[in-house]
């Protein structure tokens, strides 16, 4: 292989543990706020607005005051906001030796990239907070071509950037309908982390990996 790519999302860092711990912060400091919700309750109504419109949605909030009651307390959403931030600020980590093996990586010369389904900004936002701009060679996000995973689109948008033949590049992601799945259409090599949260699905990987350090023996 002369070069990898990765998911980002639950494959570099383990957004699905994070984003639980800031919806459940967030529904704390509505609660504390004055929102007569339990805020168990709350943490439900916000999880079933982020699963119908999706996890990078920036309006979440706006819209659980307008299906709750009509209108936003802003005074209860700032609180919400502030809540989530120092959450996410405090416990936005990447998975252990993520750091040394992209090092190791790029010491063997492989180029590095990342493909996410997140906005452009919001993907090199999550990356330099977690110190990991400044390994890749290149970020394709939803913005570059509109579509998410498992559409081929966003795998060949890098290997164009790439420059490189599929079959010199492997593709690592927890997803196998989505990430396995997206990149063998694609032509890629595969390895599903099955350390990150993602569906185990129908798509065949042609490497496992139950640790992210375990690439450095599979890359």
């Amino acid at each position: 292989m002369k070069a990898v790519l990765f998911d980002l999302d639950n494959t570099l860092v383990d957004f699905h543990a994070l984003k639980d711990d800031c919806v459940r912060a967030m529904a704390g400091a509505l609660h504390d706020a004055g929102i007569k919700r339990d805020p168990k309750s709350i943490a439900e109504k916000l999880w079933q607005i982020y699963d119908e419109y999706g996890w990078e949605d920036q309006t979440i909030l706006q819209k659980y005051f307008e299906n709750e009651f009509g209108a936003v307390d802003w005074r209860a959403f700032a609180h919400a906001v502030v809540a989530y931030r120092k959450i996410k600020s405090a416990r936005l980590r990447p998975y252990a030796g993520v750091k040394r093996t992209l090092l190791k990586l790029r010491e063997r010369g492989m180029r590095l990239g990342v493909v996410s389904d997140a906005p452009r900004l919001q993907a090199w936002i999550r990356l330099v907070e977690l110190g990991l701009d400044e390994y890749f060679d290149l970020v394709v996000s939803f913005d570059d071509t509109g579509e998410k995973k498992p559409s081929v689109k966003p795998f060949e948008r890098a290997l164009a950037l790439l420059k490189m033949p599929a079959c010199e590049v492997l593709f690592v992601g927890d997803s196998a309908s989505k990430d396995i799945g997206g990149a063998r259409k694609a032509g890629m090599k595969t390895c599903l982390a099955l350390y990150g949260s993602g569906d185990s699905g129908a798509a065949k990987a042609d490497c496992q990996a139950e640790s992210f350090e375990d690439l450095l023996s599979l890359a």
